[in-house]
């Protein structure tokens, strides 16, 4: 299981510097971490279309298929993505917006599911590789933990269906939680809405995080015809 993390400006260090994350999962559990700061001279994303150079790390729309090159520290990988259910944008693509004070964040997601094949490379150690993927796009001009206090999100990968889903939880008081689903099926959509009812379950608190967390959730939904229920 490998997951990639492209930050243009990254959020969660300061000052905002472009850095490329990449976590590789063997079977045992174990976790592989790379983590590359990236001069700005050499980060450049294209403003029309996904096209992203940091350092030896790339990631380009080609089409009719999505093309994603690592180099880092002994771990390299060069996988080709190609959807399965069409690109997903949320509404207007944003989970918030305010026009008094111009904040806007957005979030869309040109992959909801895919297929993926290519190579990964540990240690000088190639192995070819296959599987599902997902990708996804954050966007905006100010710090998310500045409007939001955490969320909880997910996906399903099914032969059959795919599910993606968000509950982001507001820092203000009283302000609306941003709820998207996507239900899906290879070449189609079958619903989009921000209208998911989720309840967390079984809080606990993580030791690690030092924070509490559900370990449980239950999702619903019933919208244009697309009944959902799943735990």
């Amino acid at each position: 299981h490998l997951v990639a993390t492209f930050h243009y400006r990254n959020v969660f260090l300061n000052p905002m510097i472009p850095s490329v994350q990449m976590f590789i999962y063997s079977p045992d559990g174990s976790r592989i971490e790379r983590y590359a700061p990236i001069q700005e001279k050499n980060a450049r994303a294209d403003p029309d279309y996904c096209h992203v150079v940091m350092g030896e790390n790339r990631v380009q729309d080609m089409g009719d298929h999505y093309e994603v090159i690592l180099n880092m520290k002994g771990a390299a990988a060069r996988l080709l993505f190609r959807n399965v259910v069409p690109p997903w944008k949320p509404g207007e693509g944003f989970n918030y917006k305010d026009e008094e004070n111009g904040l806007t964040a957005g979030w869309v997601v040109p992959i909801p599911h895919g297929t993926v094949e290519g190579s990964l490379e540990l240690e000088g150690e190639r192995m070819a590789v296959t599987g599902s993927g997902y990708h996804d796009h954050n966007w905006g001009n100010f710090r998310c933990h500045e409007t939001f206090k955490g969320w909880y999100w997910g996906r399903i990968h099914h032969p059959d269906y795919c599910v993606d889903y968000g509950w982001v939880l507001p820092r203000e008081t009283g302000a609306p939680v941003a709820s998207p689903l996507l239900i899906g099926r290879p070449g189609e959509i079958l619903l989009s809405t921000d209208c998911l009812a989720l309840k967390l379950r079984d809080m606990r608190t993580d030791e690690a995080a030092k924070t509490a967390c559900a370990w449980g959730l239950t999702l619903r939904a019933d919208e244009l015809g697309v009944v959902f229920s799943m735990e």
